[in-house]
């Protein structure tokens, strides 16, 4: 169960980092931000995911740890770019 709010967490670090990108805002017709805003985005969505290695580190072993997490980060980054892509209307 840990793990699954793991990757809720990785999946929410990655939006926040998308949300951060003027071209992603201008996908979802958000409003522009300043370059001080954008860094603060990045550097939450990076805090963030960060936070669901150390999710990870605290149920496993360190080894197995990573390796989970790299599949997490791996699910969820395919997550948002198909909500991007599809957003967009583009198929690749």
């Amino acid at each position: 169960m840990i793990l699954f709010i793991s990757l809720i967490i990785s999946l929410i670090g990655f939006i926040v980092l998308a949300l951060g990108m003027a071209r992603h805002r201008k996908t979802f017709a958000l409003t522009p931000i300043s370059a001080i805003g954008e860094q603060i985005y990045l550097s939450a969505g990076l805090l963030i995911i960060s936070l669901s290695l150390l999710i990870n580190i605290t149920q496993l072993n360190a080894g197995s740890a990573i390796v989970w997490w790299c599949g997490q980060l791996s699910l969820s980054a395919l997550a948002v770019v198909t909500i991007l892509t599809r957003k967009r209307g583009k198929r690749y």
